[in-house]
């Protein structure tokens, strides 16, 4: 392999921007998921898991909503096929170690993977040749898909309004902090009018 070096900061941003719009679909797949269950508490279910647990989540739960019709059930199959589609490439452009390969004016990306213990089976590492187009091609599909899902829950969901939901121990502080300060508030005496 060639000497090579840092990655550019073009290479750098789009690999920021699959993260973020990746990131984004995430999250529009988690109140996708409260959608399908009509429950806020949905968000709290689904916290912490990837997309890929997420979109297994909102497949299965789908099977079972019968106020779905079976063309909204076939539509958030072809959005979670979109996803797998690109989640692959997103983890690789997310999870690689990237360097600048001048002499072929190209990234190469070095994603470690488990080795397989089979005799024929996969190295320890990875490499692709990438360019900053190559990830900004992903970037476009995870914001095409994100405005699939916004649509999808839009059309399907026209009613729902998205809540977020404080831990007891929190909500306990907030109410504790609002009943002092309305104490405080009125526990005044107005001011004397002459």
């Amino acid at each position: 392999m060639s000497k090579s070096s840092r990655p550019t900061r073009a290479m750098l941003a789009a690999i920021g921007e699959v993260a973020a719009e990746s990131a984004r679909v995430e999250d529009l797949m988690r109140e996708l998921f409260s959608m399908l269950i009509d429950s806020p508490y949905g968000a709290v279910i689904c916290a912490g898991e990837d997309l890929s647990r997420i979109c297994q989540m909102c497949a299965r739960v789908a099977q079972y909503n019968l106020a779905l019709t079976d063309e909204q059930v076939e539509q958030l199959g072809t959005i979670i096929n979109a996803i797998d589609a690109l989640r692959d490439e997103r983890n690789y452009f997310v999870h690689s170690r990237w360097e600048y390969v001048p002499s072929v004016r190209r990234h190469i990306g070095v994603r470690s993977q488990r080795p397989s213990p089979r005799p024929n089976g996969g190295d320890v590492d990875t490499l692709y040749y990438c360019t900053p187009d190559d990830a900004l091609e992903i970037a476009v599909g995870f914001r095409t898909v994100a405005a699939g899902i916004e649509r999808y829950s839009e059309q399907t969901f026209p009613n729902w309004a998205r809540q977020r939901l404080p831990r007891r121990a929190n909500w306990k502080k907030m109410n504790a902090f609002t009943e002092r300060m309305l104490h405080s508030f009125f526990a005044k005496e107005p001011p004397s009018v002459v």
